[in-house]
């Protein structure tokens, strides 16, 4: 019987469960080497103006999270009357019906918009909004020597070849602690296949 260590860890959650699993591993020694790794999947919108926001401390995030802002729901209700109006607005211009509501949707689709909270969206044929996936990193803060932030450094995007398949868009590098990124599996495999 063989050991396995997970070295990648996957959070689907608020950034502040994220940081506390990163707090946890770093109390424990476990993120000096790169050895360890934490992707957090934010139920949020990535906040541009604030990258320090997901390395501050706890009494500084609870006090974060208290502060009112505009709920998603709503910024989603911008976003569907955003894209309404507009489908309209062409009917109109191109002197169509604005009755018939299937050619309202032949308006809406394989079309891009910019949402509500700042990322470019892409409906495709079947009206489908994609998703934001954008890729965050730790990296120093310009001009702040000693400080750290997380700053966007791609965006997963869905083509408009209808292909289905989102592409990632790299605008910046990772700064990975240690050698480079960790490794996906064990040196010797899962079930030591590798090292026979």
């Amino acid at each position: 019987m063989y050991l396995i260590v997970l070295q990648v860890f996957v959070v689907l959650g608020y950034y502040f469960e994220h940081l506390g699993l990163m707090i946890s591993l770093e109390d424990r020694g476990l993120l000096e080497n790169g050895e360890y790794f934490v992707v957090g999947v934010d139920i949020e919108q990535y906040d541009n103006e604030d990258p320090r926001r997901y390395l501050k401390g706890y009494s500084k995030l609870r006090e974060d999270v208290s502060m009112a802002s505009v709920p998603a729901e709503g910024a989603y209700l911008y976003d569907a009357v955003y894209v309404y109006a507009r489908a309209l607005n062409d009917c109109l211009a191109d002197g169509q019906d604005p009755f018939d509501g299937k050619l309202i949707f032949d308006y809406m689709k394989r079309r891009t918009y910019q949402s509500a909270m700042g990322y470019i969206v892409y409906m495709d044929e079947n009206g489908d909004a994609e998703g934001n996936y954008t890729v965050i990193a730790r990296k120093p803060i310009p001009g702040v020597p000693g400080e750290y932030g997380v700053f966007r450094v791609g965006v997963f995007m869905l083509p408009e070849n209808s292909s289905g398949i989102p592409v990632l868009h790299l605008e910046d590098t990772v700064d990975w602690v240690g050698d480079g990124p960790p490794k996906d599996g064990p040196e010797c495999g899962f079930q030591n296949e590798k090292c026979v």
